[in-house]
């Protein structure tokens, strides 16, 4: 039987984001293909590092605003004492359109980029 990751906490700019809902951590490119004439060739990329989160809104407001991220540090931690992935230069993206449904918080998914990740084990 597998375990996995099921509690997180979220921490901007120093301050803790208690409305997420959940994280992605998006995939990075390091190296491209190139098709020569007798073999593949292979190109390095420049990293660009990005994650999301679904977050719910609260009434009053969020606790951090989120919405307007600009070169701010960003820290996913694992509750139960897993790797803490760190996120540098992070700047809002893309807010998207919010979701609500019978007895849930309203929730939308906002997407982020970074200029540098550091993951500690």
């Amino acid at each position: 039987m597998s375990l996995y990751k099921a509690r997180f906490t979220v921490e901007i700019d120093g301050k803790i984001f208690d409305e997420h809902v959940g994280f992605t951590d998006e995939s990075v490119t390091k190296y491209g293909r190139v098709e020569l004439m007798n073999k593949t060739g292979h190109f390095r990329q420049t990293e660009r590092y990005g994650f999301s989160l679904e977050v719910r809104e609260p009434l009053d407001g969020y606790s951090v605003d989120i919405l307007n991220l600009t070169n701010s540090t960003v820290t996913v931690q694992d509750v139960d004492g897993g790797e803490r992935i760190t996120y540098f230069g992070v700047y809002t993206l893309e807010t998207g359109e919010g979701t609500a449904s019978a007895g849930e918080a309203f929730s939308r998914t906002v997407t982020f980029s970074a200029e540098n990740k550091k993951i500690e084990r």
